[in-house]
């Protein structure tokens, strides 16, 4: 196991998600910390998956990071280009996705982009 000289912190998803998934993570993450002492970060899914995303694949534009919620909604959040997140993050229907979005181009990522696009593409959004 990795010791305190090789890890500075530990960063783990705290949501949204399964709830399985986010317990085993986050336990997995405590028992880190309290092995190594090193600190942690709680990061939501969808800040961490923007973060992902290279600037070149950005471009300048918004990013809305679109979730597959395994019901009829999305979890989503838009971040401007610099990954500074527009508002909180929701659970929202495809078709309430516009709202969240500056104006401009915007690069929509996620498990759940056909569903975004779909929508967005109804809307005077230019999705790139």
């Amino acid at each position: 196991m990795p010791g305190r000289q090789t890890l500075d912190l530990i960063a783990v998803t705290i949501g949204p998600g399964a709830f399985t998934g986010l317990r085993i993570g986050l336990a997995a993450a405590r028992g880190l910390v309290l092995a190594t002492g090193v600190p942690c970060l709680g990061v939501t899914t969808l800040e961490a998956v923007a973060h992902g995303v290279v600037a070149a694949d950005r471009n300048g534009a918004t990013l809305l990071v679109v979730l597959d919620a395994k019901r009829a909604d999305l979890y989503a959040q838009a971040f401007d280009f610099n990954l500074d997140p527009l508002a909180d993050a929701v659970a929202a229907m495809p078709h309430e996705l516009a709202p969240l979005l500056l104006p401009g181009p915007t690069v929509v990522v996620g498990d759940a982009t056909d569903a975004a696009v779909d929508a967005l593409s109804g809307t005077d959004r230019e999705i790139i």
